[in-house]
């Protein structure tokens, strides 16, 4: 479903609006929706109205501009209508007049859904000054008018209707991949950090935490407290109730005006802070209830914090303090007191506004309009077998379940072997299989010709029924997983749209190395092979990669997109980072490079004879076996068997080590980053570099460098607070690969294609 977010402004870098408009939109599209953002722009003195970052209208410059800009809404009813946009999402600027009642008209006699956000309600009361309580006026004259054409207003009060109209309620949001977790616990025996984020008017009511500040100090206390603000004085007044008390109460060591800023350096203000101060006067305004996009992101930092009007969805938080809504003087004792009553757990108070992301507030919105509009998808998958305990099958196997539970998905998972095996992991009741019965297996340990005529004829059966099969089926997407049918995809009839999704990496697709043939032979053979592989590749819609390094080297294609691979898991339970354990995961083959790790272990255990490494999985155990035992290090190193329950081994660990040769991906990092556990990774291509920043949550190192590989896992052994911050880091960082997150990306592509 197509969507415009309309604004009536342009953004700023460090704007919170403009930042919170961003994260809606991103919201909206991981909802499904396919957003352009419609807003105003002025470069070279002329007023522009943008879609995105192209120009609709240049208004020119001067007062007729100005005029232009605000009255002239044509071009967005005419591109709303050429484009065919279903929804369109208004932020209010308490521009109620003739000309927006008109837009909306046009807009709905063309069945287009129009809804208008009210960030903030009531709002007469911020209207201080002459001027603009002139321009009010005019919107208080047509904001009933303009309610009765919209489909609904949302509002983040407890309003049923406002000027008439029908109100969608929700809360303000929070973009959890933009807002990090505070990682350091800083030291507050001795003195506390307030930190107040916004661009601050009257109705923040800094000023009482300013002379509550003057109060505490007049009484000369050992235990000092530090108020950062961050973010500019909007006004007169604002200067003017703030300044002069921090300078007649000699308060400058004590409050830091840090101005506007964001990013990094706004990161580690945070970092630096203890407790949060939201708004302390939105009394001033008349407003009694709000939920505030100030306290949802202190909660996703994982700070206790401070407010004084009524919001439903902290009220009754433990880490919050109410003030009381007057003009008083706030007591910054009761803060220091109410701080020291528990040690508080940053990550507890982040996750217990999982429910408040921007994903689940904007899909209140557009969830009775999309459902109405959306057309439910059906998807088949080629796919060799899924039988098997792989990592394709798995991943699979979590992304059909997640698209039909969670989406509707009509899901059809086409087989050529395997036929009356059972799946390995669980599949949801409503996907269906498809057993073409090719059985290419069968051809395993043929000799070179027999097998050559046999995969001919096989791949002629394969084509025959599959092109029946999805001609019975007439799904919207058939995708291919670049296995057999990658030769053939292209050549069905059915009509579908045809993507590819590969689980290996370029250089490492059609290895050879395993094969008993000479060394020409096989640069010659995957040179035909990859040359055949681009020109079908080419003729896909959409070829999806695991990682933007691997998409790096398609440089043949034009057509490429990433996705990552989901988190199979989120558990609630995460390492400490104390024990004295490494941890290594994967099959007992060259790939995963364990005899490199085996040999980084000896240098290690000679400077850590405490530490252990234990290694889980199945394979060529016998030659690994044989190498621990000629280095002498089988009390330190020892090879495990794959379990069911590795998450409990993630948690026993402190650090976890990727000695592989090359990768698809490499979800065994974010499987042991998610349960806290920092990682020491070989830089192979491909996965690694897109999962970890090197040095802040893990640690990168040359690929297939043996002593670097050492040197950096003796390093997070030896320094026990780096490892336990890496680790909590990590957790958070991860958080991106959420099934949520990935499906979301999937949706939008499918969107993107089938509109």
């Amino acid at each position: 479903m197509k969507a415009l977010f309309l604004i009536f402004h342009g953004f700023e870098e460090a704007n919170g609006i403009s930042k919170k408009i961003r994260y809606q939109v991103k919201a909206l599209k991981e909802c499904g929706m396919d957003v352009h953002t419609c807003y105003l722009n002025e470069e070279n003195g002329h007023k522009c109205r943008m879609i995105d970052n192209h120009t609709l209208r240049d208004y020119g410059s001067g007062i007729k501009g100005k005029l232009r800009k605000r009255f002239e809404l044509q071009s967005i009813v005419k591109y709303i209508l050429q484009e065919n946009i279903r929804l369109v999402y208004m932020r209010s600027y308490h521009n109620a007049n003739p000309f927006t009642i008109s837009m909306v008209k046009q807009l709905k006699r063309q069945g287009v859904k129009v809804v208008m956000e009210i960030p903030t309600y009531p709002y007469d009361q911020e209207y201080i000054t002459r001027r603009m309580k002139l321009d009010l006026l005019v919107d208080r004259c047509f904001r009933r008018k303009l309610a009765a054409q919209l489909d609904g207003i949302v509002t983040f009060s407890d309003a049923e209707t406002i000027f008439g109209g029908h109100t969608i309620r929700i809360s303000n949001g929070i973009d959890f991949d933009a807002i990090p977790q505070k990682i350091t616990r800083n030291d507050t025996s001795r003195e506390l950090h307030l930190i107040g984020v916004a661009e601050v008017h009257y109705w923040h009511g800094f000023d009482r935490i300013i002379k509550g500040m003057a109060d505490y100090y007049a009484t000369h206390p050992s235990y000092k407290v530090y108020f950062h603000i961050v973010g500019a004085l909007t006004g007169e007044r604002e200067r003017r109730e703030i300044l002069p008390v921090i300078a007649q109460y000699k308060l400058e060591p004590f409050v830091i005006l840090h101005g506007q800023q964001h990013g990094e350096q706004l990161d580690k203000i945070f970092e630096q802070s203890d407790f949060g101060i939201g708004s302390l006067a939105r009394h001033r305004s008349g407003i009694t209830t709000i939920k505030t996009l100030k306290n949802r992101e202190y909660a996703a930092r994982g700070l206790p914090f401070i407010y004084s009007e009524t919001d439903t969805d902290f009220d009754d938080k433990p880490y919050v303090l109410k003030a009381p809504a007057n003009e008083t003087p706030v007591r910054i004792q009761a803060i220091v007191d109410f701080y020291q009553t528990q040690t508080w757990d940053p990550a507890g108070i982040r996750q217990s506004i999982s429910h408040l992301s921007w994903h689940a507030q904007m899909q209140k919105v557009i969830g009775k309009y999309q459902v109405a509009s959306e057309k439910k998808l059906k998807i088949a998958y080629c796919i060799p077998s899924i039988h098997c305990p792989g990592g394709m099958e798995r991943v699979i196997s979590l992304k059909v379940n997640y698209f039909t539970k969670k989406f509707g998905y009509d899901i059809h998972l086409i087989l050529t072997d395997g036929k009356d095996k059972a799946p390995y992991y669980p599949l949801h009741p409503s996907i269906t299989l498809h057993q073409l019965d090719i059985n290419y297996d069968e051809m395993d340990g043929m000799p070179v010709l027999r097998h050559i005529t046999g995969y001919v004829k096989k791949q002629k059966l394969f084509k025959k029924r599959l092109d029946a099969c999805l001609n019975e089926l007439k799904p919207d997407i058939t995708i291919s997983t670049l296995r057999r049918d990658i030769n053939i995809i292209n050549n069905m009839t059915d009509g579908s749209i045809k993507l590819g999704e590969i689980h290996f990496n370029k250089s490492n697709y059609r290895e050879l190395s395993d094969k008993p043939l000479p060394a020409f032979l096989k640069k010659w053979i995957r040179s035909y092979w990859m040359k055949q592989l681009i020109r079908k590749l080419r003729k896909l819609k959409r070829f999806i990669v695991l990682s933007y390094e691997d998409a790096a080297e398609w440089t043949e294609l034009n057509n490429v997109t990433v996705i990552h691979n989901p988190l199979p898991f989120f558990p609630d339970r995460q390492s400490d980072g104390s024990r004295k354990q490494v941890i290594a995961a994967g099959r007992y083959v060259p790939q995963k490079g364990f005899d490199m790790l085996i040999k980084a272990w000896k240098i290690v255990s000679e400077q850590h004879p405490d530490w252990t490494l234990r290694i889980y999985g199945d394979g060529f155990r016998e030659e690994l076996q044989k190498l621990i035992d000629g280095l002498g290090i089988s009390r330190s190193c020892i090879l495990e068997h794959t379990v069911s329950n590795i998450v409990d081994k993630y948690c026993e660990s402190s650090i976890f080590a990727l000695s592989s040769r090359y990768e698809g991906f490499g979800m065994v990092l974010v499987e042991a980053m998610v349960c806290g556990v920092p990682p020491v990774s070989f830089a192979c291509p491909c996965g690694p570099r897109d999962i970890i920043d090197d040095g802040n949550d893990g640690l990168l190192v040359p690929k297939e460098n043996i002593n670097k590989l050492a040197e950096k896992i003796g390093y997070l052994i030896s320094h026990e607070n780096i490892r336990k911050e890496m680790g909590q880091r990590a957790r958070i960082h991860v958080e991106r690969f959420k099934i949520d997150h990935i499906a979301s990306q999937w949706k939008e592509l499918f969107n993107s294609l089938i509109s």
